[in-house]
């Protein structure tokens, strides 16, 4: 059996630190028992949690943001305690590979063949965008953003990495989308809506 991936203690969150855990239901504060390079430990958050449910956790180191993609160990209830298993490289939150614009675009993604919701899109780059929409997408949720440009029309596979309630939104949900996988004439389209 492969050993589980280790992560530079630096990039992890240490035992004490206040961190934000992300599901489906909502982001809440969670305070660090135990870490170490693969998993940690923390106060259990009031949020239905199953094993190997996909979560994001944001958390500070010095001065930095930074988030870590985790999955559910593990939850005793009894103790309020949850287990959380690494899944992915922390990377700064604040960090932005590509330039984020505003676009005036119609919007939907796909899920199911007929599965279409319209949605807003607040800002976009290269890397993704964010989207205001009526209900919440669960974390890891992999779907088909269809942007309607000024003359092409793109789907875009999308995989959902964060959301929020946007209370200045009428109560809409804020979602970040990234995108994988595009094709090169699809971001050849993009990169000439962006410029």
């Amino acid at each position: 059996m492969p050993s589980a991936k280790q992560y530079p203690a630096q990039m992890m969150p240490a035992v004490g630190d206040w961190i934000r855990v992300q599901t489906d239901q909502g982001i809440f504060p969670s305070r660090v028992f135990a870490v170490d390079h693969t998993h940690l430990d923390c106060q259990l958050v009031p949020a239905y949690l199953a094993p190997h449910q996909r979560l994001l956790i944001s958390y500070r180191r010095g001065n930095e943001s930074w988030r870590l993609p985790v999955d559910v160990i593990d939850t005793v209830h009894r103790q309020g305690i949850m287990s959380l298993r690494v899944k992915g490289q922390a990377h700064r939150a604040d960090a932005r590979y590509h330039p984020r614009y505003t676009l005036p675009l119609s919007a939907e993604t796909l899920g199911s063949p007929d599965e279409r919701t319209s949605v807003q899109v607040t800002d976009l780059s290269l890397g993704g965008c964010r989207i205001l929409a009526s209900h919440p997408y669960p974390m890891g949720l992999h779907l088909v953003l269809r942007l309607q440009g000024p003359t092409d029309t793109l789907s875009l596979p999308s995989e959902v990495v964060w959301q929020q309630r946007d209370i200045a939104a009428d109560e809409r949900y804020a979602v970040g989308l990234m995108f994988v996988n595009l094709a090169s004439p699809d971001r050849a389209v993009l990169e000439s809506w962006l410029s």
